[in-house]
């Protein structure tokens, strides 16, 4: 009893948590009761032995008692034997309902600790799987967003490189046919260059010639200087001998010639101002010509100083466009070098502590930021896309200007071709004016020295008596020839000075051909420069392309990294199926335990059977356990 009880308290003052616990203490109560009863009727049987003993029974004959004796010996020998085997199994009993409670202690507290832990971890596991839901919501919506940004942008690029090669080609063409057009204008241009070095070789011939003829128009203008002095001289002897002679009818004569030589002189003098006129409006309208011409070509030098000032421009911007490109590029090698430092790092990530929910917190949080991070390279890559494409269009649109640029080149070098030819035209011409003034000016150098020689024969003196029957004659045609020989010298004057304005009109023709050669020149130094910028456009192109070929790569592994995340969905899924099965596997332990706990509060069975099924208890507790390690184990793998 006093074990009964000290088993009592110590069954009673043990620790009462959880419902295992509760089910513990109604089990031993019950027990507790069923023993009370056994002793119950232990005692009422030893006291109806006892009063049996007492009551007065006839004297028993000697061999009775002593057979009495024996029996009651054997009784009491059979009852402390069981006495004895009763307390000893009551003993073992106890011993073993008290191994069991400190196991079922042992196993309650585990299964609290279990169901506590797979609650957690269930909860954590929904939480998980919910989240994990809801990511892989998300990246198949973006993925499906990328493929389709992938799609739009694999045909951008395509249409792209499409343009880019028949723009290519189109530019080949082009560059092929300026080419072709620049060794034809090379090619006009040394021809021009050689007309031009032929022209100043004839020029200079023409004017050494005309300096020539200039000394000799000298020469001659002295010696008819001096034969007009000499003329006027004999004039006035004769004048002065014949003024006596004629004085009565000099005034009727002179009367006479004022008239006829009135009427005539106004003729002449009409047409000779009329001429004059003519030729003055047409030196007027060929200076109005000229004049136009040089503001056209002040036009034309000015447009040539704006085109080379924009193409400066240009060749600036281009500059700036490179320079910007080469920072775009240093700006993705540093982040490419800290996405491999990050991905290194991520790769090194070790968990040194067991997994918890602040573990998987952090693991989710890396995870998001991995996608964030991912989110953020796509942004940036379809950002440059744009960038690279709004520069492709940029370039196209230089290499347009610079297309538009040469063919205004090409059309001012076909204006120059056609100055070149009107210039050319114009030097014939004027070698024709040179050689007519040639022409003229030896007629009239004849004519004058005929004039002179008759002159000189006709102012010869004469004898006495032709001179007196001639003198009035004489005196008549004498102020004619004098006329006559002052209107021819004027014409030599005048001719000497057209001659001396084709020389100056030559050497004005002259300055003008130089002047569109050093054009033609740096027209053809602008085409080279031209066909530079050309070739540095084309750099450009093709160095566009590749960043376009780069950023495609760049997304076919954002791609990528896109369905690998997905393929780690669909492992959390099976590993979250996994957790389910194992989760089906602690329930039925739990059904087990239950059942294990019923027959306990039946009754005690057996000890070897109790003892083999808390073993497998234990055991099956033991691998779910381990199955949850295992399991959290490769969460914390995947996530890392």
């Amino acid at each position: 009893m006093h074990e009964q009880t000290k088993m009592q308290d110590a069954t009673e003052s043990s620790p009462r948590q959880g419902r295992g616990a509760g089910f513990a203490a109604v089990r031993l109560r019950q027990q507790r009761r069923q023993m009370e009863m056994l002793t119950e009727m232990t005692k009422s049987l030893c006291e109806e032995t006892k009063k049996a003993n007492a009551q007065p029974v006839g004297a028993p004959s000697a061999p009775e008692l002593l057979r009495l004796r024996c029996e009651i010996e054997e009784l009491r020998l059979a009852n402390r034997k069981k006495d004895s085997e009763l307390a000893a199994a009551k003993s073992a009993h106890w011993q073993a309902v008290s191994q069991l409670e400190q196991r079922l202690h042992a196993l309650e507290t585990n299964v609290a600790a279990a169901k506590a832990s797979t609650k957690e971890v269930e909860r954590l596991g929904n939480q998980r799987v919910l989240e994990l839901r809801k990511l892989v919501s998300e990246l198949e919506a973006k993925n499906a967003y990328l493929t389709e940004k992938v799609e739009k942008a694999g045909a951008e690029v395509l249409a792209v490189r499409a343009e880019r090669d028949s723009s290519r080609a189109q530019s080949e063409e082009e560059k092929r046919r300026f080419e072709e057009q620049l060794v034809d204008l090379q090619k006009t241009l040394q021809k021009e260059r050689e007309d031009s070095d032929a022209a100043k070789q004839q020029v200079s011939k023409l004017t050494g010639e005309l300096a020539e003829k200039e000394g000799e128009l000298a020469l001659e203008r002295a010696a008819k200087d001096e034969a007009a002095n000499r003329l006027e001289k004999d004039f006035a002897c004769q004048r002065e001998t014949l003024e006596s002679v004629i004085s009565g009818l000099q005034r009727n004569l002179r009367e006479v010639a004022a008239a006829k030589e009135s009427g005539m002189d106004d003729r002449a003098l009409y047409a000779e101002m009329k001429a004059r006129c003519a030729k003055y409006a047409e030196k007027v309208q060929a200076l109005q010509k000229e004049l136009v011409e040089a503001a056209r070509q002040q036009e034309a030098l000015e447009q040539q100083r704006q085109q080379v000032e924009q193409q400066k421009r240009q060749e600036r911007e281009l500059e700036e466009t490179t320079r910007s490109l080469r920072e775009m590029e240093l700006v993705k090698e540093q982040r490419e070098r800290d996405l491999q430092e990050w991905e290194q790092l991520a790769a090194s990530f070790v968990l040194d502590e067991p997994p918890s929910r602040e573990a998987f917190r952090r693991h989710l949080l890396l995870l998001v930021n991995a996608l964030q991070a991912l989110q953020f390279e796509k942004t940036t890559a379809t950002a440059q896309i744009e960038n690279l494409r709004a520069r492709m269009q940029e370039s196209e649109e230089k290499l347009k200007a610079r297309k538009e640029a040469e063919e205004l080149l090409e059309a001012k070098l076909a204006q120059a071709e056609q100055r070149a030819v009107h210039l050319a035209r114009e030097t014939s011409e004027a070698k024709q004016q040179t050689e007519l003034l040639k022409i003229r000016l030896a007629g009239a150098l004849s004519a004058t020295s005929e004039e002179v020689e008759r002159l000189l024969v006709s102012a010869r003196p004469v004898p006495e008596a032709a001179k007196k029957g001639d003198s009035a004659s004489s005196c008549g045609e004498a102020p004619a020839q004098a006329e006559t020989l002052e209107i021819k010298i004027q014409e030599l004057h005048a001719q000497a000075e057209a001659s001396e304005k084709i020389i100056s009109q030559l050497e004005s023709t002259k300055e003008r051909l130089e002047s569109e050669l050093r054009a033609a020149q740096q027209l053809a130094e602008a085409s080279v420069t031209l066909r530079r910028e050309k070739d540095e456009l084309a750099t450009a192109n093709s160095q566009l392309t590749a960043e376009l070929q780069r950023a495609a790569d760049r997304v076919s592994e954002l791609h990528r990294r896109a369905e690998s995340a997905q393929r780690e969905a669909t492992d959390l899924r099976v590993q979250t199926g996994k957790e389910k099965n194992l989760q089906g596997n602690l329930q039925r332990a739990r059904e087990r335990i239950a059942a294990l706990e019923l027959q306990l509060a039946r009754g005690a069975p057996d000890a070897q059977q109790l003892q083999r099924q808390v073993e497998t208890l234990t055991a099956e507790v033991a691998a779910a356990k381990e199955r949850l390690k295992l399991l959290k184990d490769s969460y914390t793998k995947q996530i890392s």
